[in-house]
């Protein structure tokens, strides 16, 4: 057997810390660079896929990196032949500020799943009050570009009358 020696070795991804409302995470395709985020829910405006959904209320998403892109784990099981031709680099997506805040997002949502649930359950709760209050529907795509099953996760349930969309290439999803 024989060994080899990396000579630059790469840092495990890591999840530096978590409070209520921030999350800092560290390693794998950041190096040593860290990178805090205050959620996974972003405002739909931001994104042009979403944008255009404004007419009929507020919209808001969570936009992850698809596939294995991410460099942990796999939140596209079905994706094929459709993660090289991903819209995940396209438009906004091609922007380094963008890819790292989309790595960030992944990286906590595999290493800190239940603080990514709470804290999404906390960004909706806020973001209803608000269509609430503005005589507004709410929109919610919580699969921009991945294709994670939401609905084993009881978010979508408790929020009955939140507008969730999504797409996936799960047949078992379908429907």
């Amino acid at each position: 057997m024989s060994i080899t020696i990396i000579k630059n070795p790469i840092a495990l991804p890591r999840l530096i810390n978590a409070t209520k409302t921030r999350a800092t995470v560290s390693g794998g395709l950041f190096g040593d660079d860290t990178y805090t985020i205050n959620g996974l829910l972003t405002n739909g405006t931001d994104n042009p896929k979403t944008a255009k959904n404004q007419h009929a209320g507020m919209t808001r998403c969570v936009s992850m990196l698809p596939h294995t892109l991410g460099g942990i784990g796999n939140l596209c099981p079905h994706a094929d032949d459709c993660a090289l031709s991903c819209l995940a680099f396209t438009g906004r997506g091609s922007l380094p500020t963008t890819h790292r805040a989309r790595l960030a997002r992944t990286m906590v949502f595999q290493l800190a799943r239940d603080w990514a649930i709470d804290r999404i359950t906390q960004q909706l709760t806020t973001a209803q009050r608000a269509a609430d209050r503005k005589g507004e529907k709410l929109f919610v795509r919580l699969n921009m570009l991945t294709d994670f099953p939401w609905e084993s996760t009881g978010i979508i349930d408790a929020f009955p009358l939140i507008n969730f969309y999504d797409y996936t290439k799960n047949p078992k999803r379908a429907g």
